[in-house]
């Protein structure tokens, strides 16, 4: 009976072993998948640039569909002219105002990444409200809603709510993206004296010099950020005649594509390494204005030449000799 146990807990050992060598090379295999932008780019500050792309996509679908808001609100909700070009400067305007507060919230709180996960949340929830508010779910005539009815029946559905997501979502998602795309990378000057380097990446290798290598791989995240973008926005267009007037799956469409850009971009979250929190520059101007305005009754000299020392007296004064 001994002998039998023995067996049987040898057994097992040996099975636990087996599936922790298994599990151990599962994730060593996950981490070396999520590790090849790093590989790719040769710095992990740039890494995050093959992980958010799906988003910068994202963006051109987006674009294409807010820009035919005014279409969506004259010719599926029957408003005039003057009631949709309202709600679409409306909705442009606080987006470009709220823009001041994401900066002080990225700056100070959030941070690139958590400001960019949370503007993807609401641009998606957003579009979702936006599907759910076209005519048909209305009006059991057609997909067009009555002349008479159309801006009261407006009021009552998720429209409002899903165009107050889509301000808030715009507004947090323009520093986030830009700056994690065209200000990836700092351009270095090259030293005049500077000798070819010689650089790999991936399986090529190319002969740079010392700051050109930057300079070169700046150019190429613009212009992929911008292909990228372009290319969510033809995608747009074509794939949205597809779909003719219907409204309701351009804008499930978008949402599900913004999720998809999402999930792609927190794969390699783990990997981004610390948020780094600084200052904001709106604090630090506040701060200016504020001290300012306490010493606004103290005299200066007349002359700027004189406002840290006086002709002909001693010249080691502190800076603040001149404040009476």
């Amino acid at each position: 009976m001994s002998e039998g146990k023995g067996r049987e807990h040898i057994s097992s050992y040996i099975k636990m072993r087996t599936w922790k060598r298994i599990f151990r090379g599962l994730l060593s295999r996950i981490r070396i998948w999520f590790r090849w932008p790093e590989r790719l780019f040769n710095d992990p500050e740039e890494s995050v640039l093959a992980m958010y792309i799906g988003l910068v996509f994202c963006k051109g679908l987006m674009i294409y569909v807010l820009n035919n808001l005014m279409t969506f609100l004259t010719d599926f909700w029957n408003l005039n002219l003057k009631e949709a070009a309202a709600i679409v400067n409306l909705q442009e305007g606080l987006r470009n105002m709220l823009q001041i507060c994401v900066a002080l919230c990225i700056d100070a709180y959030l941070g690139y990444r958590w400001m960019l996960i949370l503007s993807s949340v609401l641009y998606s929830a957003g579009l979702v409200l936006l599907a759910f508010s076209v005519p048909e779910y209305f009006f059991n005539n057609g997909k067009e809603c009555p002349l008479k009815d159309c801006f009261k029946t407006l009021r009552h559905t998720p429209f409002w709510e899903g165009l107050a997501l889509l301000i808030v979502g715009g507004a947090s998602q323009v520093i986030p993206l830009y700056s994690l795309s065209f200000e990836q990378t700092k351009v270095v000057k090259a030293p005049k004296d500077s000798g070819p380097t010689r650089v790999k990446v991936a399986c090529c290798r190319f002969v740079v010099k010392l700051g050109g290598w930057r300079q070169f791989l700046q150019k190429v995240i613009r212009w992929l950020c911008r292909g990228f973008l372009i290319m969510g926005i033809i995608t747009s267009v074509y794939g949205f005649l597809s779909f003719k007037n219907n409204w309701h799956q351009r804008y499930l469409a978008s949402a599900i594509a913004t999720v998809i850009g999402l999930l792609w971009f927190l794969c390699g979250f783990p990997f981004y390494g610390r948020r780094r929190l600084q200052p904001s520059p709106l604090l630090t101007m506040t701060r200016t204005v504020i001290a300012a305005l306490q010493k606004r009754h103290l005299n200066y000299q007349e002359h700027l030449g004189q406002l840290h020392r006086h002709d002909g007296e001693d010249q080691n004064q502190l800076l603040t000799d001149h404040l009476e």
